[in-house]
């Protein structure tokens, strides 16, 4: 019995896909679990752990590493208080899946009181697979290192009090948020009180291999109401099937509705799957129909955004959140043809380009950020992406393994 049987018990169980979290990263986890049993052959030890459900789980514990902080890349969060103050007044059911050590899932809950809605009128169920994880998101207790990146100092003085050198959730968030133990990739996980009008699920997907992710999508859709809307990570875009799904329209919310686009006409509807259906193409934007659609509850879209004076980039953005790719896409080759050859920049360019369906010319934005910013997080875990979809899983892997030891680690 060797460690590939380890390997695929953990597929099997939580989806966990040993080419995408690397198989370093589980013979490691094994290496610890065997000292702390004084256990010497990996033979021995996948003996025991296959046979004791209580080891399993701690296996598990060791594997899943948590990577969360507070409003991690907020523009998801931007997006769903867009959502809600269209129509604060009805009732919000959320689902944060996998929730890890609670920062998203208190996010969550921050951004729909943010955006206007009373604590009376939503409530958030968070799920993890992690047992060790939930005890820690219920404690509600945070260090430093959850709140990096750009933190707002209102929000945490709103939401937070302070208790030595950590920061406790207030009361009034924490009681909208119910913590249970569960797995995405169980068929039996049921939403408590009805399907849920908003789902994030992010930066999971991007460690399941092609059939454990249409499993997970397939549950994702279930769960979801017809008129609900999912939030997944700026990694997974591209793996959303549109057989299921379709864009939001809200940029770089990366938020999907049910269904095929109902903009969509037959023929681009048509061409849309034949590209999804090549190995190595990415879908293009459909063109709209002019034929009215039912409306759904969703807040307006924002109006255009006026040019900042010397900030081109931000101006990319924006556009780019209104769905005007193209525009954007200009801004971001003028503004590096005039010599603003930042890792920042071709970054955007990329991101743009794949929204566009040119996934040469993504690539390659890709490749030159990852250059100028070898650390670049988020241009590692997208080129990955990218080469794992052409084909290339060895040299996915190797960036994802790249991309796991710049990533900042949760501090506990």
């Amino acid at each position: 019995m060797s460690l590939a049987r380890i390997e695929q018990t953990l597929k099997e169980r939580i989806g966990l896909h040993a080419g995408t979290v690397g198989r370093t990263a589980i013979s490691s986890a094994v290496g610890r679990r065997m000292a702390v049993l004084d256990i010497g052959e990996v033979h021995n030890y996948c003996e025991y752990v296959l046979s004791r459900t209580e080891e399993l789980s701690e296996l598990i514990e060791t594997v899943v590493i948590p990577e969360t902080w507070f409003f991690r890349d907020g523009r998801p969060f931007e997006g769903l208080k867009r959502l809600v103050r269209g129509a604060p007044e009805r009732t919000w059911r959320a689902l944060s899946v996998p929730c890890s050590t609670g920062e998203e899932a208190y996010s969550l809950a921050i951004s729909l009181l943010e955006g206007g809605v009373a604590a009376t009128r939503f409530q958030v169920d968070a799920v993890d697979v992690s047992r060790r994880a939930l005890e820690f998101a219920r404690a509600g207790r945070y260090g430093s290192h959850s709140f990096r990146g750009q933190q707002d100092p209102s929000v945490i003085d709103r939401y937070f009090r302070r208790e030595h050198a950590r920061l406790c959730i207030d009361e009034r968030v924490r009681e909208r948020v119910r913590f249970s133990h569960g797995n995405i990739l169980d068929g039996g996980l049921q939403p408590s009180t009805g399907p849920y009008d908003i789902i994030f699920c992010r930066n999971l997907l991007i460690y399941f291999d092609e059939k454990t992710k249409e499993h997970a999508f397939r549950t994702l859709h279930r769960l979801l109401a017809e008129d609900g809307t999912l939030f997944v990570g700026h990694a997974e875009c591209a793996t959303v099937p549109n057989t299921l799904f379709h864009s939001a329209g809200d940029g770089f919310a990366f938020a999907f509705r049910k269904g095929v686009d109902p903009r969509t006409t037959v023929r681009a509807r048509a061409a849309h799957n034949a590209a999804w259906a090549t190995p190595h193409a990415v879908p293009s934007t459909p063109a709209p129909d002019r034929r009215p659609s039912r409306p759904r509850h969703r807040a307006p879209p924002p109006a255009a955004p006026r040019t900042p004076e010397g900030n081109p980039l931000q101006v990319a953005r924006q556009l780019a959140d209104l769905g005007r790719l193209q525009e954007a896409r200009d801004i971001c080759e003028a503004h590096l043809g005039e010599g603003g050859g930042r890792a920042d920049a071709y970054f955007l360019l990329g991101v743009i380009r794949a929204a566009e369906g040119d996934a040469e010319g993504a690539e390659e934005a890709l490749r030159r950020t990852v250059y100028l910013a070898p650390r670049h997080y988020e241009a590692l875990v997208h080129l990955a992406l990218m080469l794992e979809r052409k084909g290339d899983c060895a040299g996915a892997q190797r960036l994802r393994q790249r991309a796991a030891r710049v990533a900042p680690r949760h501090e506990s």
